[in-house]
């Protein structure tokens, strides 16, 4: 029983342009360079070739295998550069759950300190003595809130500055993986050739961007503080006691949102656009490097 794929070549054999065997040949090479396979053997392709008889129908078939070889080549340096940015991404995530424990032992610290009674009062009167508490990238350090000391730990300075670089480097590293997708897009659109091998990697690439980008903001959005305010019922004592907690809760929130600056600044893989001057760059040069290989 003929195959599909013989089915479709024998089609291509009598009643295909050169345009059209030629993009069979692309599509082939794409497929074997994105996922290591092929759609059409090798004596198939000469068989393809063999079929070509006018100058007309080899020049369109020249064509498309000459646009093939162009989008390879952009589609390696557009490859770089995503894994340039997997790599920002992968760097700031790590910054990030830095910032994230310094959340949880703020609020481990002033939990536990928070109620009346002896020992509570000794931990409490520790934690006050000890503002010099070692912390990694971060400043450990105290804040009063309605006359109550409570445990604040700031990023440091010299980090914070680091985490907006890498930010700044993961935006422009976006920018550009989004405009050599949409150049290659426009490219292949323009020369009426359309590679599904590089056009599904390439929307892979992008959707792997969004999610990661969002796995990324993720350890810095918000708690739901509202959930804890339960845990304060079955200890109140007394008016003071519901205040003390009251206060925590506040703060506990405010250490929830402090890192947003770093969120915010960090922009989703939809809402940055292309470089339409790098785009307008990126179109030149292909549509050069197609025209020189006809040229051969």
């Amino acid at each position: 029983m003929a195959t599909r794929n013989s089915l479709r070549l024998q089609r291509a054999l009598n009643t295909a342009s050169g345009r059209d065997k030629g993009l069979l040949v692309a599509n082939d090479r794409a497929q074997l360079e994105v996922h290591l396979t092929e759609l059409i053997t090798f004596d198939e392709v000469q068989d393809l070739r063999r079929s070509i008889v006018s100058e007309e129908e080899s020049r369109s078939y020249n064509k498309m295998i000459y646009v093939a070889r162009v989008m390879s080549f952009h589609i390696s340096k557009t490859e770089v550069s995503y894994r340039q940015l997997r790599e920002r991404l992968a760097h700031i995530m790590g910054l990030f759950l830095f910032f994230k424990q310094h959340v949880f032992i703020e609020i481990y610290l002033n939990m536990l300190s928070w109620r009346t009674g002896k020992d509570n009062q000794a931990l409490y009167d520790y934690k006050l003595g000890r503002a010099d508490w070692p912390c990694l990238f971060g400043v450990f350090g105290l804040r009063d809130v309605d006359g109550r000391s409570f445990v604040d730990i700031a990023v440091a300075e010299e980090v914070k500055t680091l985490a907006h670089e890498l930010i700044s480097s993961a935006t422009e590293l976006m920018v550009i993986v989004k405009t050599s997708i949409e150049g290659a897009r426009e490219f292949m659109e323009a020369n009426d050739a359309h590679l599904t091998a590089f056009e599904d990697l390439m929307s892979e690439w992008e959707e792997d961007l969004r999610e990661r980008v969002r796995s990324v903001k993720l350890p810095l959005l918000p708690a739901d503080i509202k959930r804890w305010e339960g845990a304060g019922e079955t200890a109140n004592n007394g008016d003071q006691q519901e205040k003390d907690f009251a206060a925590l809760m506040d703060f506990c929130a405010q250490s929830a949102e402090k890192h947003l600056e770093f969120v915010e600044a960090l922009p989703e893989y939809e809402s940055v656009s292309a470089d339409e001057a790098l785009l307008d760059k990126l179109l030149e040069s292909m549509t050069k490097s197609l025209e020189y290989r006809a040229k051969d």
